[in-house]
């Protein structure tokens, strides 16, 4: 299994990650990325299972981000992670076929397996 996670937050990269990788063990790959763009040239370049973003990052937004993957991959599994609750975002991102919206703040552990629970059988 391979996730990419996405956020502006190195710090919440590395603690999303780790406690990821402490869960899943050897059986997922994860890449992280701090911005839209780079994550757009990595998901060009290798296929993931599974996307976890966050929506309000600086240039280009994870809807944006969302918006690019979905007209050339309806399969990849994605879950937003976000403190945006903006009633119009939510609706888009409902026709943008996510498949688990995390709201922040959240305790990192608990995020992190239900991340999991998108792709493994825990």
């Amino acid at each position: 299994m391979k996730i990419l996670l996405v956020d502006d937050s190195a710090v919440l990269l590395k603690m999303l990650k780790k406690s990821i990788q402490r869960i899943a063990e050897d059986r997922v790959r994860i890449e992280t990325c701090l911005s839209a763009s780079e994550a757009e040239k990595i998901l060009r370049e290798e296929e993931y299972d599974l996307l976890v973003t966050d929506i309000v990052m600086p240039k280009k937004s994870g809807v944006e981000l969302i918006r690019t993957i979905r007209k050339t991959d309806n399969n990849i599994k994605i879950c937003v992670y976000s403190s945006l609750r903006d009633q119009e975002t939510l609706d888009e991102l409902d026709k943008l076929n996510i498949s688990l919206l995390i709201l922040k703040p959240g305790v990192v552990p608990e995020i992190a397996k239900k991340i999991l629970d998108l792709v493994l059988i825990l």
